[in-house]
């Protein structure tokens, strides 16, 4: 519904003459940045209108899912480039030309295709004080490892939405994914390093860009 909605209404005020469709972004909202200067300098309401920004589909979306605002989003994203994202900035630049508030519609959540891997011989799983401490990147944020109720939890996000985890073998577990975006089952694999502790992890479902690797940066 987003699309059609914020579509009609920036046409709405090219026909008012408030804006036109070749105007940049940021003549609107100097705050706006993308993942490059020069893309940050030509991107146009035409360009994100019509999908020609050449960003990924449906980028930013995972950080909608973990619970982070319209601001830290378009922030976050400017680690690499985001196409809806970036149409709620144009919807957003172009109402402020007229001085109105413009506000988000909330994602209605579905279940996404199940994703799974196998391995021939499974290796018993290490303890659970192994994987216990922060992991990061610039892009996801903050990654907890805690326990939970007594079980091994991931905590996602500014609201730290926590997750059991499941165990599949020696540094490989798996977890149930919530949602808009969600896959039903994801895997999360850690690194260990030579201290015998984990070093890294990778989330599968946020990792579909590159972007779900996390590097341990303290113990518990």
């Amino acid at each position: 519904m987003s699309k059609p909605l914020g579509s009609t209404v920036i046409a709405g005020l090219v026909g008012d003459r408030v804006v036109t469709w070749d105007d940049r972004i940021i003549d609107h909202d100097p705050g706006f940045h993308m993942h490059d200067a020069s893309v940050t300098a030509a991107l146009t309401i035409r360009d994100t209108s019509a999908h020609r920004s050449g960003l990924p589909d449906h980028a930013g979306d995972l950080l909608e899912d973990m619970g982070y605002d319209r601001a830290e989003v378009l922030r976050r994203r400017r680690v690499q480039g985001c196409r809806d994202i970036v149409g709620n900035a144009l919807r957003r630049a172009a109402v402020s030309a007229i001085g109105h508030e413009c506000h988000e519609v909330p994602p209605v959540g579905f279940p996404g295709a199940p994703q799974s891997r196998a391995r021939s011989r499974r290796t018993p799983p290490l303890a659970n004080v192994v994987y216990l401490g922060t992991y990061a990147n610039d892009f996801c944020g903050k990654l907890e490892l805690v326990v939970q109720d007594g079980k091994l939890t991931m905590r996602q996000g500014p609201n730290k939405s926590a997750y059991p985890l499941t165990r599949y073998d020696h540094d490989r577990l798996y977890y149930e994914t919530a949602g808009e975006n969600a896959v039903s089952w994801s895997g999360v694999t850690f690194t260990v390093g030579v201290d015998g502790n984990a070093a890294g992890v990778v989330v599968e479902n946020l990792n579909q860009d590159g972007l779900g690797m996390f590097t341990r940066i303290s113990d518990k």
